[in-house]
C-alpha cells in the first residue's frame, strides 16, 4: 500500500455517523502543503481509528492560526480502507498530523 493518509485526532466522539463526517471536515489547522497526494483521512479517538474518509476536495476557511488559513475538507466514508477500522494507533503526533 502506498497510499498517505491524513491523521486527525477527535476529542469528542460524536453519537451519529453524519455528526462524525460533520467534525472531521470541520475547521483543521494544517498547511496545505502537507496534503500533497494525501487522499484518505483516518479519523481517531483516544487512539482507536473511529472512520475512514476519501477526500474529495479541500477548501481554506475565513478562520486563521499561525501558518494561514484553517482548511475544511469535502469527505466521503470509504469501505476500501474498512479493516483498519477499531484499530489502536500509536502516535506521538500533535493534531492533525
Amino acid at each position: 500500500m502506498n497510499e498517505k493518509f491524513l491523521l486527525i485526532k477527535i476529542n469528542e466522539l460524536p453519537t451519529s455517523a453524519e455528526e462524525l463526517l460533520k467534525k472531521a471536515s470541520g475547521k483543521w489547522a494544517i498547511k496545505q502543503e502537507k496534503l500533497h497526494n494525501v487522499k484518505y483521512m483516518i479519523v481517531s479517538y483516544k487512539k482507536e481509528i473511529v472512520a475512514i474518509y476519501e477526500i474529495l476536495s479541500v477548501q481554506e476557511t475565513d478562520e486563521e492560526w499561525a501558518h494561514g488559513k484553517r482548511l475544511s475538507f469535502d469527505i466521503i466514508p470509504t469501505n476500501e480502507f474498512r479493516k483498519f477500522l477499531n484499530l489502536e494507533l500509536e502516535t506521538m503526533t500533535s493534531n492533525p498530523a
